[in-house]
């Protein structure tokens, strides 16, 4: 068997049974089912996000010519998708014990209501199965998988291991129940209806995972939004704190909805990924049927952000037109690929000002704009120095690995840059009046300066292993980086008397 992405469970629980009854269980054939039992996906699930991946026209035309009737609706999919088997995410200890019943001479079966093609591309891949049941274009799945077997091996004349409520009907006609990570409710019912003999692992909460999707370390980006209440010193108005914590809630919706739709996008490549094959999606922790909830997120960030206004909703639709296209298209095209991620930077920006009913100074958008392309360079130099050689089907693909030093040119002097005129602001602040002591600014540019070369020399030695912004959020460098800047920030408003002569605000 080919390596695959794998979800691992807890050894089986097995019952004692006496000696005779054993070897009677052991002579008959082990039928496996597929989704969630042999898979920790649904294979269907899976058809489904790959064509809406690579062959969106094909998906809606099978949906309109089978009027969306479940049944035929996946046997089409299974017809018109070509899923990638070696990537799929197994369940382990299943897939343990189906080997170690066939290496004790016992017959396995494959039985699935999926189309054939792709049933018996799962089992060549495995080279496990000594035959394979596929129920073609019927109409109920429970029904089809019970008829099937029965047919084949009589009532009674096989065991089952099955993992959802529809197996209930198969489990009642066969001799032996194995359960696979089930709910207390599906247990007993299990229970009730046939003899279950061996349970695999434990349900694991799929609140946990959800939130793991939701990616809540990357809501630190989202912070940008009270970047113009702070620059233009108003943050002591409640009324535009509170307006730029609505709109930060409605970023974060906005976002960890477009991290979704990203994940299941990129699926294929996560799960030959060393370190993303681990996301709930990808390893199957998460069925992929609630990726619904990502444009689900993405509307309630747009109707939070519209209460504000008219504006601030448009800019959360902004924010997820760029983020969608990312996903679907720009992250594969060299430089529009760092130009829209900069730019989701600038719209959390641009969200805040909204928010807070401030304009947005020359000076901000500079610094932000080179700071921001920074951030997205270095977050790409980071994905060209892993070694993982799967890294060419992700966004790096645009770049290949010889540009490696053309990216890091590139966004160093865009860090250079963005701290220059960051200074250049602070002397033109000397003269402007807005700050009472505008020289404790000076202290940032240092601590900028630090905190970028520091992200750099993570991303080239190849120690990132993240976004630049969750590596911020982790490395203590970093936040004293960010502490110096804010105490420089306090001084300069007079919030701070640290420095000789400072004096209080009025």
């Amino acid at each position: 068997m080919q390596n695959a992405q794998a979800q691992v469970l807890p050894f089986p629980k097995t019952r004692r049974l006496p000696e005779g009854r054993q070897a009677q269980l052991e002579k008959l054939p082990l039928c496996v089912g597929l989704n969630g039992s042999l898979l920790a996906a649904d294979p269907v699930d899976e058809c489904l996000v790959g064509l809406l991946r690579h062959k969106p026209l094909v998906l809606l035309q099978a949906v309109w010519q089978t009027r969306g009737e479940r049944s035929a609706l996946r046997q089409r999919l299974g017809q018109e998708c070509e899923l990638d088997v070696a990537s799929l995410p197994f369940n382990t200890a299943v897939l343990r014990y189906v080997e170690q019943q066939k290496g004790n001479g016992r017959r396995v079966v494959l039985a699935t209501a999926i189309h054939r093609t792709v049933a018996e591309r799962i089992a060549d891949h495995l080279g496990v199965f000594d035959e394979v049941l596929a129920a073609d274009a019927l109409n109920s799945e429970e029904k089809t998988i019970a008829e099937a077997l029965v047919g084949r091996f009589g009532a009674g004349g096989y065991s089952y291991i099955g993992a959802a409520e529809c197996d209930l009907p198969v489990w009642e006609s066969a001799a032996e129940a194995l359960l696979v990570n089930p709910s207390g409710r599906l247990e007993a019912k299990a229970r009730a209806a046939a003899f279950v003999s061996c349970v695999f692992g434990n349900r694991d909460g799929r609140l946990t995972s959800l939130l793991k999707a939701l990616r809540s370390a990357q809501w630190a980006k989202n912070l940008l939004v009270f970047v113009p209440a702070f620059a233009a010193v108003p943050w002591t108005d409640p009324a535009a704190m509170l307006a730029a914590a609505f709109m930060f809630v409605a970023f974060c919706l906005a976002a960890s909805g477009s991290y979704i739709i990203n994940d299941l996008i990129d699926i294929a490549a996560d799960r030959r990924h060393s370190r993303k094959r681990t996301r709930p999606f990808a390893g199957g922790q998460l069925p992929l049927r609630y990726g619904v909830l990502g444009p689900a997120f993405i509307g309630a960030g747009i109707l939070l952000a519209a209460t504000l206004s008219l504006l601030a909703g448009l800019a959360i639709v902004l924010f997820a037109g760029i983020a969608t296209a990312y996903s679907f298209w720009l992250k594969r095209k060299p430089l529009a690929d760092v130009l829209s991620l900069a730019s989701l930077y600038a719209v959390r920006l641009l969200g805040g000002a909204i928010a807070c009913g401030l304009m947005v100074s020359s000076w901000l958008v500079v610094v932000s704009g080179f700071l921001f392309l920074a951030l997205a360079l270095i977050k790409r130099a980071a994905e060209l120095q892993e070694t993982d050689t799967t890294i060419a089907e992700g966004p790096a693909l645009g770049y290949g690995s010889a540009n490696v030093g053309r990216v890091c040119a590139i966004g160093v002097f865009s860090s250079v840059i963005a701290i220059l005129v960051l200074a250049l602001y602070i002397d033109s602040a000397a003269l402007s009046g807005v700050y009472l002591e505008p020289l404790s600014l000076w202290l940032a540019v240092p601590a900028m300066l630090c905190w970028q070369c520091r992200l750099w020399l993570a991303a080239t030695r190849g120690t990132m292993h993240t976004d630049p912004i969750v590596y911020t959020a982790r490395d203590p460098v970093s936040w004293g980086c960010f502490g110096i800047v804010a105490v420089a920030y306090l001084i300069a408003v007079g919030s701070i008397g640290l420095l000789p002569g400072a004096s209080a605000p009025a």
